[in-house]
Order: C-alpha cells, then structure tokens, then sequence
C-alpha cells in the first residue's frame, strides 16, 4: 500500500491512496466545519493529484468527524462538482457513521435503498457505513 499526503489541517487531512491496482483520493475529517478556505485548498490538492495519477475516486471518511458543514461550504460544494467531473472524478464514496454518541441515527437517510447510489452531476455518490467495505465500491 502507497500512501501520499496532499494537504493537512487540523479539520481533515487528504490522501492519494493505491493498495495494489486500485486508486483512490482520501479525505479523511475530523471536524466537519471546516472554513472554506480549508475545503477549497483542499479539493485544489486533491484533483491537481486525481489528474497527475489518472484517480477517478474520492472516498470521504466521515465516520469519526464531528461539526457539521457550513452553508459556505455546501453551496461552493455546487459549483465545485462540474469541476470535479470535468478533472475526472466519477464517484465518491461516503463513509458515514451509522449513530451519533447517544445512539441516534445520523446516516439512516444514506441507508434507505433509494439513496446509497446516486448521481450528481454526472458523479455516482455511494454511501456506506464500513470503512472495510471502501475497496469493494472501487
């Protein structure tokens, strides 16, 4: 297994990830709301390295983050995407913890059947709750 840091803060931190034939972005969060800032240069690292390294994937580790996104965030989120599409990526793989501390679902809307797999803009967003099952939607 290969792995290369892109881009570090103390909200996430990215990755170029290739265990054998597959390979893969990793963004792994810590806390949710990151400043956009944080998010822009991120996502800048990560598809400039998706293109050098012919990388199609994006994983998002959210299994363990706390915070949630900032509006900032999610609105650039839209305009990024085509961006993302036209660099190459086509799927982004989620992986979203089940309940949050007290045991309460947080994720049951990516669980509904209808949801795991969709498409934005062209990128199918798959939605799961193993971080052991990231190789197997590859």
């Amino acid at each position: 297994m290969a792995t290369k840091l892109l881009f570090r803060s103390k909200f996430l931190t990215v990755y170029r990830m290739e265990i054998g034939t597959k390979k893969y972005t990793s963004f792994n969060w810590f806390n949710m709301s990151a400043p956009l800032e944080h998010v822009e240069a991120a996502h800048d690292w990560a598809l400039k390295d998706a293109k050098e390294n012919n990388i199609s994937t994006y994983v998002a580790r959210s299994e363990d983050a706390t915070g949630v996104l900032r509006p900032d965030v999610i609105t650039w989120w839209g305009g990024w995407i085509p961006k993302m599409k036209a660099g190459g990526i086509n799927k982004i793989i989620t992986v979203a913890k089940p309940v949050d501390d007290k045991g309460r679902p947080l994720s049951e809307i990516n669980k509904r059947s209808w949801q795991k797999s969709v498409n934005y803009g062209g990128i199918e967003n798959v939605n799961i709750e193993h971080p052991g099952d990231v190789l197997k939607n590859i």
